[in-house]
């Protein structure tokens, strides 16, 4: 059978799926998946999927690696928000991520930076560095050439490459190629690409991006042992999977017209993709570490804990999570567990975000005060506003393990209202037949333009939610208070509700269906037009339907556990996510 085949390699499934050609689009013929867990697992899907399908060997085979770390990078720059920030966001956007960062101004010296370094398992270091010709000609340039001394003495060894230190690919100044060049060439091998930030107000990620996919494919690939079955069934195009759903997330925001987030929680860490303006930004929230300075904490179990309906004991929830992150191919043993998990999910959600809003930022430029001689505290930067809006995204698609959970619709919209807290007017998406993967494999071939007609078609509406932005603590002290007067105008007639501060009501709103919004805010609360202006807005219909979120934006929970808890148990039930029986239960000792 002739078609094309998309293999997804990932930590806990591998998958393979064979496309056919219809003209100017595509259609799937079959799928297969297997759990990616003991040897040879890779093979056995691949073996089975080519017997069903009758797949002959010159069928043309594509592959998009999914586990967590396919390309493991430290990047360093002169300043961080400047020239290490271009490099980190060039380096997410071809699928990596970015364990370590240096800057000359992160205020480590040189031998903690030495150490940080030689600790580190990675596959190689990026340098970016002047972009600014002023900056260089003041003396900025032995800032980069000082840093490269120091990184060249304690490159680590690379993951797959029998002892040898980590390449470099530098993406700094034209004017410091040969200087950096002679000194990190001595001790490994060194890659120049173009400035990945030729100026303060220009980035150039595509050659730092392209140099990262090339070396990915040709140096981690075939000596991974995960994923040398690749190349035994005659893949020879394999891609992180970050880069090709940058893809998609980029052709749904202009078929759509609108910014889009695209949140894939898989097993092992939460990947965020951003279309706002324009700009595609994507960052990896890894459950080891997180790679931007937002450390783990103890306290993750109590916050965890705060979203639950019931009290629980502290070692009883402790131990649910810690099997969730050693196990996590494994399916919750009850409701109770499930529960549980979703609440820890939230957490995950609202630190991916919040990690994705520092690294989706307008470019940062410099305010020189003196000379470059002085560079540490001499420079004021300017710029460098996170890109994020919730109330500019008008639509979030949830897809990975935790949340294409079509079955469990009302618990992954609660799990996205608390963790993501879309405001305004939002449309949810849920890839509920877990195809994006094996579909952004298309966007590595020349059936991309296939791919990408029409994308909205592979999701499912999960419906709309209507959460305006009051301002913090005023509606805390009218609870109860009437935040606006809606009305929805849908096929089945007209619907008024009163959206009350703290409350969380839906109204059905069936796949396919759409209504015409007309809202009349409270003073001092935004819907989407602005404070206390009249909002006009038309909504989807989903697995979910229309959802009124009247419990403020920024969302506070109360201070006392009895209410919290109380406050739990409404918003359950009003979004059907858990039985009675779950909610209404007076303590859980696991």
């Amino acid at each position: 059978m002739s078609g094309l085949v998309v293999v997804e390699c990932g930590n806990v499934w591998s998958r393979a799926a064979v496309w056919e050609a219809c003209g100017d689009d595509l259609r799937l013929l079959h799928r297969e998946q297997v759990l990616s867990v003991g040897r040879g697992a890779l093979r056995a899907a691949l073996g089975e999927l080519f017997r069903r399908v009758g797949v002959d060997h010159r069928c043309p085979r594509v592959g998009v690696v999914k586990a967590h770390g396919a390309l493991r990078a430290a990047v360093s720059g002169v300043i961080r928000d400047i020239s290490a920030d271009s490099a980190i966001r060039a380096a997410y956007r071809a699928g990596a991520r970015v364990v370590e960062t240096f800057a000359v101004d992160d205020q480590r010296s040189p031998h903690q930076r030495a150490r940080l370094l030689k600790s580190s398992t990675i596959d190689l270091l990026v340098m970016a560095g002047g972009v600014d010709e002023g900056l260089l000609e003041g003396g900025g340039g032995q800032q980069v050439v000082q840093m490269a001394r120091v990184l060249a003495e304690a490159l680590p060894p690379a993951r797959f490459d029998g002892g040898m230190p980590v390449p470099v690919v530098f993406a700094g100044s034209a004017q410091l190629r040969d200087e950096v060049t002679r000194v990190l060439g001595e001790r490994t091998q060194v890659r120049v690409v173009d400035n990945v930030r030729p100026a303060m107000e220009r980035e150039n990620p595509e050659p730092l991006q392209n140099a990262l996919l090339e070396f990915f494919r040709q140096q981690v690939v075939p000596r991974d042992p995960c994923y040398r079955a690749l190349a035994e069934a005659g893949i020879q195009h394999v891609s992180p999977l970050g880069y090709p759903l940058g893809l998609f997330c980029r052709h749904l925001a202009t078929e759509r017209g609108e910014d889009v987030l695209l949140v894939d929680a898989g097993a092992e860490s939460v990947d965020v993709y951003s279309v706002i303006k324009g700009n595609l930004n994507r960052s990896t929230y890894a459950w080891d570490t997180d790679q931007q300075g937002l450390p783990l904490d103890m306290g993750e179990v109590e916050r965890a804990a705060r979203w639950l309906p019931f009290p629980a004991d502290a070692e009883a929830v402790a131990d649910v999570l810690a099997n969730a992150r050693l196990r996590p191919c494994t399916v919750p043993g009850n409701q109770d567990e499930g529960l549980l998990r979703d609440a820890l999910l939230r957490e995950q959600l609202a630190r991916a975000l919040q990690l994705h809003s520092r690294v989706a930022r307008e470019l940062k430029g410099i305010q020189r005060r003196r000379t470059i001689s002085e560079i540490l505290g001499a420079y004021q930067v300017v710029g460098g506003q996170t890109l994020v809006d919730m109330m500019r995204i008008r639509s979030v698609v949830l897809t990975g393990g935790a949340l294409a959970r079509p079955e469990a619709a009302g618990a992954v919209c609660l799990s996205v209202l608390d963790g993501l807290q879309p405001t305004g007017i939002t449309h949810l998406w849920m890839d509920a037949d877990d195809i994006l993967g094996l579909l952004s494999g298309l966007y590595l071939t020349d059936w991309s333009a296939r791919a990408a007609r029409n994308p909205s078609r592979w999701l499912r509406s999960m419906g709309t939610v209507v959460a305006p932005k009051t301002k913090s603590g005023w509606w805390q002290t009218l609870l109860g208070g009437a935040l606006g007067r809606v009305t929805l105008e849908t096929p089945e007639g007209t619907v008024r509700r009163v959206v009350r501060f703290g409350e969380l009501v839906t109204v059905p709103l069936r796949e396919g269906e759409t209504a015409i919004l007309r809202v009349r805010p409270a003073p001092g609360v935004d819907f989407g037009s602005g404070p206390g202006q009249p909002h006009t807005d038309l909504v989807l219909g989903g697995l979910v339907g229309v959802v009124l979120d009247g419990r403020g934006r920024p969302l506070l929970l109360p201070t006392s556990p009895e209410q919290r808890r109380e406050d739990a148990r409404k918003w359950m039930s009003s979004l059907a996510a858990y039985s009675d029986q779950v909610i209404s239960k007076r303590r859980w000792t696991g």
